[in-house]
């Protein structure tokens, strides 16, 4: 997500759900009186966009439940907004792996990252941009080029 994406869904989310938006470091929360949804933002630093996700955790590392009554409800809003994030975002990428050389490197499709619509405007009119799951990370993930192209 771009800022103006992250605005987006945060509008939406707030609208749609009883949930309020804690902190505002990189990692932050969904909250409502069910529990929260994790929000990682994305981090822009100079050519380089790091992907960004929300999580859900109903249980603790030791397998406990951690909001028994109201975990139904919580999941019920994370799918929802997963939703909205799957028909507002396209998942039409490509990645390939920095690490290694030139000859060896195949670009192959990678279907589980969504990518938000200004984030991609901004990969596609910027020839340096990249887009990372981690700052450090050797994989490159970019629209697919038919995609890009606008074939979708």
């Amino acid at each position: 997500m771009s800022a103006e994406d992250e605005s987006e869904f945060i509008a939406h989310a707030t609208a749609a759900h009883p949930l309020t938006i804690s902190g505002e470091g990189r990692i932050s929360a969904l909250v409502c009186s069910h529990g929260s949804i994790q929000f990682l933002r994305s981090e822009r630093c100079g050519s380089t966009l790091t992907a960004g996700r929300i999580a859900l955790a109903t249980t603790g590392l030791d397998g406990e439940s951690l909001f028994p009554d109201t975990a139904p409800s919580l999941e019920h809003i994370y799918r929802q907004l997963r939703r909205w994030l799957q028909k507002h975002y396209t998942n039409d990428l490509v990645a390939y792996s920095e690490a290694l050389p030139l000859e060896r490197r195949k670009v192959v499709r990678y279907p589980s990252f969504w990518l938000a619509p200004h984030a991609r405007s901004w990969l596609l009119s910027h020839a340096d941009a990249v887009l990372r799951q981690f700052q450090t990370g050797a994989v490159v993930f970019m629209p697919s080029p038919s995609h890009a192209a606008g074939n979708a």
